[in-house]
């Protein structure tokens, strides 16, 4: 059963932003699956974010929107990967300057070469509820281009606000994310925390205290860098939801298990994409702030 998603949800799958998604309906480079009459409200299938991965590699490499559209059509995944590998020798020889582009290029091209290979990591499983002691803060859109330098600085203060409260150092830390606002394609409100126990029922500003819900979830385990492993992850797990007759609800959970900032290729990442059954309820997956204990 074919998974469909709105367009704020297939942009931050996409890592671009919804107006680039709107600009490509408008001309004819990727419409949406369906169109609702009447509120207008676009909707996209899993199946369209194999183009969507086409268009954004051949915009990194230099290609105009109308070239992108000449050469979308029948491009095969061999033509594309030859034509990725030449602009990565380029970036290559543009040292420091090119290094960033060039971490994208790569990131999309192991994506596009495994597309059609089926994952055999995913697994899943029941996500327990937790408490997070955690800071809020927001965020631009999905994809490690916007989430990395605030996760970065959310990890600083909470892991300060974590030793002066005296828990131990020795932690696991999360990402959870509500876009639950009017606009959830503009307001998206990331929470980096870590689990607690209910004994802990007040934290230090500006931290505070989060109810994660429990919910069931596709599991997969990768170990690499953010930049290499969100492109193809997010493919093989939203994959794999459609295929296996679940339906996707809502942003996933990142969870940092092993961390290496001298080794960055080293670091183990789990994501979490809360799912269900289509005939079943929409379980709330959301984070929620608790009030503070009045007799703490």
């Amino acid at each position: 059963m074919a998974d469909m998603f709105t367009i704020g949800e297939f942009a931050r799958l996409g890592d671009i932003s919804i107006r680039m998604l709107r600009h490509y309906d408008e001309i004819g480079l990727l419409a949406p699956a369906q169109v609702d009459p009447a509120t207008g409200y676009r909707s996209y299938s899993i199946a369209q974010l194999r183009d969507l991965n086409r268009i954004v590699a051949l915009r990194g490499l230099g290609f105009s929107l109308t070239e992108v559209r000449q050469l979308l059509t029948g491009i095969t995944a061999v033509e594309l990967r030859g034509m990725l590998l030449l602009r990565h020798a380029e970036l290559e020889r543009q040292i420091e300057l090119g290094r960033s582009a060039l971490s994208r290029v790569e990131a999309r091209l192991r994506a596009i070469e495994r597309e059609d290979e089926m994952a055999d990591d995913i697994v899943v499983k029941t996500a327990p509820t937790q408490r997070l002691l955690a800071v809020a803060r927001p965020i631009p859109g999905f994809g490690p281009g916007n989430i990395a330098p605030i996760v970065n600085e959310a990890h600083d203060v909470l892991s300060a606000i974590v030793a002066q409260m005296g828990l131990s150092p020795d932690r696991v830390y999360l990402t959870c994310y509500d876009v639950s606002g009017d606009d959830p394609g503009k307001h998206i409100e990331m929470f980096l925390g870590t689990p607690v126990p209910d004994s802990v029922t007040v934290a230090k500003d500006p931290a505070e205290i989060v109810l994660l819900p429990g919910t069931d979830v596709a599991s997969c385990v990768r170990q690499g860098t953010t930049r290499e492993v969100w492109p193809r992850i997010v493919h093989d797990v939203m994959s794999w939801i459609a295929e296996h007759g679940y339906a996707h609800v809502g942003p996933g959970r990142d969870f940092f298990l092993q961390t290496n900032e001298a080794e960055p290729g080293k670091q183990v990442f789990e994501i979490q994409a809360p799912l269900r059954r289509p005939e079943d309820p929409v379980p709330a997956v959301a984070p929620r702030r608790l009030a503070p204990d009045p007799t703490a």
